[in-house]
């Protein structure tokens, strides 16, 4: 059984209905609270506080530490005729992906993506102690599958050994990152 949770979220669903019409993303709604330095790291805690509180204190909380929702993929946009997206190649449904929110902005956004393995690699350890989870390898020309496809895939992306005509994506992190393939 699923639950209604729009007013937990009422910040990522105002600026939800900004998008056109049918836009389906996947994605994941984080909170980010500063440590004593004032560096913003992501809460799990954060955020499992507002997903299991009542509305009022959502409200609460959304105050304190609005939410950002990372968007990883998009799954249809039938205004720009892509009633279906997921059997299209991940390239194709990127760039869907950052032209829909090309004039969304915070506190929706993609995920960051680079093509460079230095600077992926510079990213992975940089965000590290900021609330990244893992990392996870999607194929540039594969169709859309639900995360974690199975544990080889999982085991693959938090060891960050990637291979030939792969993407990695972080799962959480501070700004999103992705790893386009180094080539096909």
């Amino acid at each position: 059984m699923s639950r209604d949770v729009t007013a937990l979220w009422m910040g990522l669903a105002m600026a939800a209905m900004s998008l056109p019409p049918g836009v389906i993303l996947d994605g994941e709604a984080v909170v980010y609270v500063a440590d004593d330095e004032g560096t913003a790291r992501i809460s799990f805690e954060a955020a499992q506080s507002r997903a299991l509180s009542s509305p009022h204190r959502a409200r609460e909380l959304a105050d304190r530490h609005p939410a950002t929702y990372v968007a990883f993929d998009v799954l249809a946009h039938p205004a720009a005729g892509f009633p279906d997206l997921r059997p299209r190649p991940y390239v194709e449904r990127r760039q869907v992906l950052l032209d829909v929110l090309a004039n969304t902005g915070p506190p929706i956004e993609p995920v960051w993506s680079t093509t460079d393995l230095d600077k992926a690699l510079l990213w992975y350890e940089a965000l590290e102690g900021t609330g990244v989870e893992g990392i996870v390898a999607k194929p540039l020309r594969g169709a859309y599958t639900k995360w974690p496809p199975d544990l080889e895939s999982l085991m693959l992306a938090r060891s960050l050994r990637v291979s030939d005509g792969v993407w990695v994506v972080a799962r959480t992190t501070l700004h999103r990152l992705a790893v386009e393939p180094l080539s096909r």
